[in-house]
């Protein structure tokens, strides 16, 4: 056998053009199928990085702007109150959060301009996730000259003060008014807000802007309760928001609210284009095994004559046959690790330009699943 691989090498070698039109043929097909997969593992197989994802769901308001026509239903943030008052009736939510994207000027030696996310108390409750040093954000870490107890990411916190133990109790000047570091968020933690670096208390807001139930601003998270399936959420919500356009005619007339599982939400949009994607790049690697395939062929039988003489010197069929499937063999694997090549310097370029704000698209690498496929 070791013989077999000895001259199945060399004969390879001796025929540069052939094999590495076959290897490169390969390498494209397999490189770009590995890619699209990787894509596809992020997106769509895997589960978001949070405890028991799937029970977390994403929830909004819509408005019912035509009478005349049901299905003119469009889609609205929450009110913090609207927010509220779901959260304290509902009997489907084990915890319910209500958040906002945010941009800050952080002041300092070096002035930078970073992103942030403004939550309730219940935010990284929901999530399933707890500071790394501190303690988790609260509705009421508001002194009464304002300084707003935040929390900061762990790069923010080894950028501005050495680590996440010297961060805490330090005081951050955001847009000019003063917060103090109360926690640090776990290494490689990534909220719904893509990139934040700070995350601060909705009690560090206005009153007008918090108590008006007409100011709709803010996403929705839940997690559900064991058990607890879409249908009966949207089924309470109905009666939930009904309930509400009685009570508050004024702001909620034609209101009411929808949910879908928080993966479906983030992807949702780009999903049938992933898959879309997929299935051409399945397409391109079929042509480009076809084209092997005949390459193959033809080299075949291009030396039926020195199998004729293979064979007069006494090999078996099997013999004749085991040489040229090893050959076989080393191309489909030069080409597969090429492949792989090709895919890992394609998602490393792909990696900054995230189609969505999904927070397990930030782990996309060449991981173990995607070079078995491959």
């Amino acid at each position: 056998m070791n013989l077999d691989f000895r001259l199945a090498w060399r004969t390879l070698v001796r025929r540069p053009l052939f094999s590495g039109a076959v290897v490169a043929t390969l390498a494209l097909g397999l490189g770009a199928n590995a890619t699209i997969f990787t894509l596809v593992d992020s997106l769509l197989l895997r589960s978001l990085p949070y405890p028991e994802a799937e029970q977390l769901v994403a929830v909004w308001s819509t408005v019912q702007r035509d009478a005349s026509d049901p299905g003119a239903v469009e889609r609205r943030a929450f009110s913090l109150p609207d927010l509220e008052d779901l959260k304290a009736r509902s009997e489907t939510f084990e915890t319910l959060s209500g958040y906002s994207g945010a941009s800050y000027r952080l002041d300092g030696e070096r002035p930078e301009r970073i992103v942030g996310t403004i939550a309730d108390a219940d935010y990284l409750t929901v999530l399933g996730v707890g500071p790394a040093v501190g303690v988790n954000l609260s509705d009421d870490a508001v002194a009464e000259d304002g300084l707003a107890g935040v929390l900061i990411s762990d790069g923010l916190a080894r950028r501005r003060f050495g680590g996440a133990s010297a961060a805490l109790g330090e005081v951050l000047r955001l847009d000019g008014e003063p917060a103090q570091v109360v926690g640090v968020l776990p290494p490689g933690f990534r909220g719904l807000v893509d990139e934040s670096e700070v995350l601060a208390p909705l009690g560090a807001l206005p009153e007008r802007l918090r108590l008006n139930r007409g100011a709709r601003w803010l996403e929705g998270v839940g997690r559900l309760r064991d058990g607890v399936e879409l249908e009966q959420v949207r089924a309470e919500m109905d009666v939930l928001f009904e309930a509400l356009e009685v009570e508050y005619a004024d702001s909620n007339a034609g209101y009411g609210a929808d949910a879908r599982a928080l993966q479906t939400e983030l992807v949702g949009e780009v999903r049938s284009s992933v898959l879309l994607l997929w299935g051409a790049v399945a397409a391109v690697l079929l042509i480009a095994a076809a084209n092997v395939v005949n390459l193959l062929v033809s080299q075949r039988r291009r030396r039926s004559g020195e199998e004729a003489v293979f064979r007069a010197l006494g090999a078996s069929s099997w013999q004749s046959v085991r040489r040229p499937m090893i050959e076989a063999g080393l191309l489909g694997l030069l080409g597969g690790a090429a492949g792989l090549g090709i895919a890992l310097a394609t998602i490393r370029w792909l990696r900054p330009m995230s189609p969505v704000d999904l927070p397990g698209l930030f782990d996309l690498g060449l991981g173990l699943r995607a070079v078995v496929f491959a």
